[in-house]
């Protein structure tokens, strides 16, 4: 018997069988070593549990539908892109679809491309303001809203998903940008799926506007909720509400993305919880020491720090070549307030 994982023993016939299938498969990149663990974890399956028939083939299904949505966007890997969330119940011709597809036109003219549910409603207005050429739509399949809307049925960027969290996972995997419009139960699992992976680092922070037209308190009257039933009852830390701004114009929505990313680019994690932020402009020794006095709660050692040399990660890395480097130990918790200091240096 072999482990290769605690608790989880196969035996030598189906680790020889695992191995055998494995050095048949053809390979692209280094990375055999997943295939075979994936491989591993089906012999477990099938050796360890009884499963139904039902469970297998919802495992199949997930499995599948995440490869055929990597693939898919796999080609545009080089590609930002900001995902715009609603509800599919309001009409073209509403000044909440006008709002959206108004967004999206001004995000493309900015070179992103934008991302949808593939449905009607708010999700048609943003696929087009951006146009078919420079859409996705990750539909999902209902007992009603079958088909895609009609700006971006057919094109190779729709994909259409039979479950909600596969569809929803590609949704904050691909994003540099979450814009909200308003929406149904639908719009807010998606909105609270959104806060909650990024308050507890899960996903990259990246800038969440709440979009609504002016003179509309849809956002508002949902934030006053929030600081009533949430902050007030100590269910949320109030710094969580930095993680989101309300806006009421299409161009203050683009802008809020723009800035966001004017000397912020991005950030990951390096060992344990050395966080390596990556920005685009030096910061002088005055900037740095504002940002480990003003953020020091952050910190395992109260300080903010250059990093002189370019990590390992990115040496081979042509884009990230003119990149400079801050660091520190995080203390993982908080990220409202590292969404703070992300603003800061973007003030600098």
């Amino acid at each position: 018997m072999h482990d290769t994982k605690p608790g989880y023993q196969l035996t030598d016939e189906l680790i020889g069988k695992v191995k055998a299938v494995v050095s048949k498969l053809p390979f692209h990149g280094n990375h055999k070593d997943v295939i075979t663990e994936m491989l591993f974890s089906i012999a477990r399956t099938s050796n360890l549990y009884k499963l139904e028939r039902w469970e297998l083939m919802s495992i199949v299904k997930a499995v599948q539908e995440l490869l055929g949505a990597f693939g898919m966007f796999s080609i545009y890997k080089g590609v930002a892109k900001i995902t715009i969330f609603g509800s599919a119940r309001i009409k073209k011709g509403h000044e909440e679809y006008e709002l959206a597809r108004r967004f999206g036109q001004l995000i493309r003219e900015a070179g992103y491309y934008v991302i949808t549910g593939a449905g009607p409603g708010i999700m048609e207005a943003g696929n087009e303001g951006a146009g078919r050429d420079y859409s996705f739509g990750l539909n999902i399949m209902l007992p009603f809203e079958q088909s895609s809307n009609p700006v971006i049925e057919g094109d190779l960027k729709d994909y259409t998903f039979r479950y909600f969290f596969t569809r929803k996972l590609m949704f904050l995997k691909e994003s540099s940008g979450i814009v909200v419009c308003p929406g149904g139960y639908g719009t807010m699992d998606e909105l609270y799926e959104t806060l909650t992976m990024i308050q507890n680092g899960k996903t990259a922070i990246v800038p969440i506007v709440l979009l609504n037209c002016p003179g509309s308190d849809f956002w508002k009257s949902w934030d006053e909720f929030a600081v009533k039933q949430y902050v007030r009852h100590n269910l949320v830390s109030p710094n969580d509400r930095s993680l989101y701004k309300i806006l009421a114009s299409a161009e203050e929505a683009r802008d809020e993305i723009l800035n966001f990313y004017k000397n912020f680019h991005s950030y990951r994690y390096w060992k344990d919880n050395i966080l390596i932020i990556r920005v685009k402009k030096y910061l002088n020794d005055n900037q740095l020491s504002f940002l480990s006095s003003r953020f020091k709660d952050l910190t395992e050692d109260k300080t903010i720090h250059r990093i002189k040399e370019q990590p390992f990660f990115d040496k081979n890395n042509p884009k990230m070549k003119d990149m400079h480097y801050l660091g520190l130990q995080f203390i993982q918790r908080d990220y409202g307030t590292l969404r703070q200091m992300i603003d800061c240096i973007n003030e600098f």
